[in-house]
């Protein structure tokens, strides 16, 4: 087994925007690696306080996983002070590995929960407006590659409009909480 420990935490892990910019997190990536491709095991990551950024809050925090391209989300737990004058928490019965990162509940731009097909968001890449589909009420938060909510949309059942002209060319992400379920899509701004 190997790792690997970099400064900032990157949007796809190695690549896109660095998210510690903006959000609250520890401002570090653990990169796990061993040549079995099938693992069952507990993790505890070690950090110091000055690598703390933006209000993280290591009474609210948890270890978070990327899958695919999206960081998931733990149950949140106070980070644990040791002797040495580090702080740690612990993830049990990870069955992958890719880059890790501590956030708290606050940080923007992690996966609850994936559900596909029942959100639709067109034309992609988006001008100067998309359209949401949606199978019931609720709200979508559009969200850049910094992590940062740069609009928020209340949406009916059915096809919404939304206005992109003020938004910068990039990538953004969409997440869409309607009915206790969050949905995660993301589209391109030209």
């Amino acid at each position: 087994m190997s790792v690997g420990v970099r400064p900032g935490v990157k949007v796809f892990g190695t690549s896109g925007n660095d998210m510690a910019v903006s959000q609250p997190m520890v401002n570090t990536t653990w990169f796990i690696e061993h040549v079995n491709p099938t693992v069952d095991i507990d993790l505890e990551l070690m950090w110091s306080s000055n690598n703390e950024v933006n209000s993280f809050d290591r009474n609210n925090a948890y270890i978070s996983h990327l899958v695919g391209n999206y960081w998931d989300k733990d149950a949140a737990t106070a980070a644990i002070a040791n002797a040495n004058g580090q702080y740690s928490i612990k993830r049990q019965s990870i069955k992958s590995l890719s880059p890790f990162a501590v956030f708290d509940r606050n940080t923007v731009g992690v996966n609850e929960l994936i559900v596909t097909g029942s959100v639709k968001i067109y034309p992609n890449p988006v001008v100067d407006l998309m359209y949401i589909e949606s199978p019931g009420k609720g709200e979508a938060l559009i969200i850049n590659t910094f992590g940062q909510v740069v609009q928020k949309n209340l949406l009916k059942e059915g096809v919404n409009t939304i206005f992109t002209t003020n938004m910068q060319p990039g990538t953004y992400f969409t997440r869409s909480i309607i009915d206790n379920t969050i949905y995660h899509q993301s589209f391109i701004k030209h």
